[in-house]
């Protein structure tokens, strides 16, 4: 059982990883960061910037939290994920009912509903048991959403307006 945590725990921190890097080399291509963060490498073709930005990122990290914490914030983010492409699922079914898909929800709309309500009440429960009264700065609930709040700030007052509107989904996509 131990070797099999360990090998999805090191399958985990490679897509972590992966992952982290193309969204944070997204968002720099887009605007949302520094654009040298949305560059490649000219030979590599990789996001080297946006992957070194992670490392340091990771490296502050580990240095000041303990292996607990890391696994607290890491579960923090990733039911925040969860909740988030459940609630943009069921939006984009409802905003675009006919948009031809590749993939189809099995179940729909029982497995997102369901998701949905245990990611949201597994949220709660790991903020309610992570809050430290009595030690606000070791307070994992505090300082996760501390940083999301920071996060929305940023977007609100810098970003928002500023970039240009994604363009809409076409409802009917016509074959060649």
């Amino acid at each position: 059982m131990v070797g099999i945590g360990l090998l999805g725990l090191l399958a985990s921190f490679n897509g972590i990883i992966l992952a982290s890097g193309r969204a944070l080399f997204e968002m720099g291509r887009v605007g949302y960061f520094f654009p040298a963060l949305g560059r490649t490498n000219a030979r590599t073709k990789t996001p080297v910037n946006a992957l070194l930005v992670n490392f340091a990122i990771g490296a502050v990290a580990v240095l000041f939290l303990d292996t607990a914490g890391l696994i607290t914030m890491a579960s923090f983010g990733a039911l925040t994920l969860y909740l988030v492409a459940m609630v943009a699922l069921m939006r984009l079914r409802t905003k675009e009912p006919d948009l031809p898909r590749q993939y189809k929800t099995p179940c729909y709309p029982v497995f997102p509903w369901t998701a949905l309500v245990i990611a949201f009440v597994s949220l709660v429960t790991m903020s309610v048991l992570n809050f430290d009264a009595g030690d606000l700065l070791r307070s994992y609930t505090l300082w996760y959403f501390g940083y999301v709040a920071a996060a929305f700030a940023y977007f609100f007052v810098f970003l928002r307006g500023r970039l240009p509107e994604a363009p809409a989904v076409p409802s009917q996509v016509t074959p060649e």
